[in-house]
């Protein structure tokens, strides 16, 4: 069997993407013999294929393949199928797409022969839309996906998963599960790409303690309401936590944005990097900048409404 890996952005004129269809699309493509030209690659990138958005049975879909066609594909995801901008790579997410197919084997008949699997990497969901889970970032995940088809399943403590991370050039293996916040972030590896790699982990645990800040910490949300600002009644020791926390991160993304971008440019062309860094950037620090201006001129108010006071 055959294994591809694939950037896709043209079908094939032999080999043609085919989406889990669940009507019966038999009789006309009997009747012009496409069976006779075109290999269908049957994809689906969910990590469950079952009760989802068929409405028949798996075995009543390859049935209908079957009778249509004499061989097949099956197309997978190792990354980019989790969002528009996602630019972390859930290698549990990919993992589980790959042993949901494993599971369809069974389920195919024998007349019908799959030739072999494409693992695919969208890079874009379009022409217009925005990178999503770069490919240097998703090496590890591309991995541990084409050992798991080629070990039929797996499981945090199979061997290969402690053989790739040790090829990869970590000591520990890999973690799969890395969202919302990855518990310890790997300052190792030594393949193409690995920089990248560690740069979008600390990009996925910056961006959840800036979500965290800007709704889960009282001090802001409840304290520096645009109510309160407009109304200049604001609690300076508050607001001194506001700009500490603000000052932070602010100061992180911005060393992060520096380390990004200089590793970005290692590997892109410069309009690449540009749109990465203002479409993962520029939102959270000119927030942050926004956040740190008000507090202050609120403390400088308290200040002269004090002096005045005094």
């Amino acid at each position: 069997m055959t294994m591809v890996c694939c950037l896709p952005t043209l079908y094939s004129l032999l080999c043609s993407f085919c989406p889990m269809y669940d009507h019966d699309m038999s009789p006309p493509l009997i009747a012009y013999g496409i069976g006779e030209m075109v290999e269908p690659m049957v994809w689906c990138y969910l990590p469950r294929l079952s009760g989802t958005f068929l409405t028949v049975s798996f075995e009543d879909l390859w049935k209908k393949y079957a009778a249509v066609f004499k061989s097949a594909w099956i197309g997978t995801a190792f990354k980019g199928a989790t969002g528009s901008s996602q630019y972390i790579v859930p290698m549990n997410y990919h993992l589980q797409n790959h042993m949901a197919w494993l599971a369809q084997l069974d389920n195919i008949p024998s007349s019908l022969t799959v030739q072999g699997w494409a693992l695919t990497g969208w890079s874009r969901y379009d022409h217009y839309a925005t990178h999503c889970e770069l490919l240097p970032a998703a090496i590890p995940c591309l991995a541990l996906c084409l050992q798991t088809v080629v070990h039929g399943g797996f499981t945090e403590d199979c061997g290969f998963h402690r053989k790739v991370s040790e090829e990869l050039g970590f000591s520990q293996t890999l973690q799969v599960q890395l969202v919302p916040k990855i518990k310890t972030i790997a300052r190792e590896g030594r393949f193409p790409g690995a920089k990248l790699f560690q740069g979008v982990h600390v990009l996925v645990n910056l961006d959840a303690d800036y979500i965290e800040f800007l709704n889960g910490d009282s001090r802001y949300t409840g304290w520096m309401t645009d109510y309160h600002v407009r109304k200049n009644f604001t609690n300076p020791c508050h607001l001194e936590f506001i700009i500490h926390m603000a000052s932070r991160l602010q100061e992180e993304f911005t060393k992060l944005h520096r380390e990004m971008d200089s590793t970005l440019s290692e590997m892109y062309d410069p309009s690449t990097v540009e749109e990465w860094l203002v479409v993962h950037f520029k939102s959270p620090i000119d927030k942050l900048s926004e956040i740190l201006g008000t507090a202050k001129t609120q403390i400088e108010r308290y200040s002269s409404r004090t002096t005045c006071s005094s």
